[in-house]
């Protein structure tokens, strides 16, 4: 795998990653690390961040550090706990730690956090791999001839 094909696999040019903001900003084997900063367009009628934005950039977060083992993996669980809101002009900071790397699903932990390190969710999800070993290059092929 090359390094602009793991570039545009975690911070890709197109989709709903993209649409969100969200940057991955550091990748290792059972950690992920990312940031999103927060504008208007995230948020809800009663002036804080809306709750999927919480959600989406928790799971995209953890997905990648269940990938980061090099396996294709797909969402089959969630729990998040929202603890205190985010708002518009926030940064917000999600960590992510896998916690069990099995033969068929990988279990991570994500936090978000704003800027002042405060925490805002806490989240549990459940990762079942798709394949053995990941060939980014060729998964990308794939995801453009959609």
């Amino acid at each position: 795998m090359s390094n602009n094909a793991w570039e545009e696999f975690t911070n890709p040019t197109h989709g709903f990653i993209k649409y969100l903001g969200v940057h991955i900003d550091e990748v290792r084997e059972g950690y992920c690390k990312g940031t999103l900063k927060l504008e208007d367009k995230h948020g809800n009628p009663i002036g804080s961040i809306h709750g999927g934005v919480l959600f989406s950039i928790a799971d995209t977060v953890g997905g990648v550090c269940a990938t980061a083992g090099g396996r294709i993996v797909t969402t089959v669980d969630a729990d998040i706990h929202y603890m205190r809101a985010a708002y518009i002009g926030d940064t917000l900071i999600t960590k992510a730690h896998e916690v069990k790397s099995g033969k068929l699903l990988s279990i991570v932990e994500v936090k978000n956090y704003n800027q002042d390190g405060k925490l805002l969710t806490s989240s549990t999800f459940t990762y079942h791999y798709l394949s053995n070993q990941m060939d980014v290059d060729v998964e990308l092929e794939k995801l453009k001839q959609l």
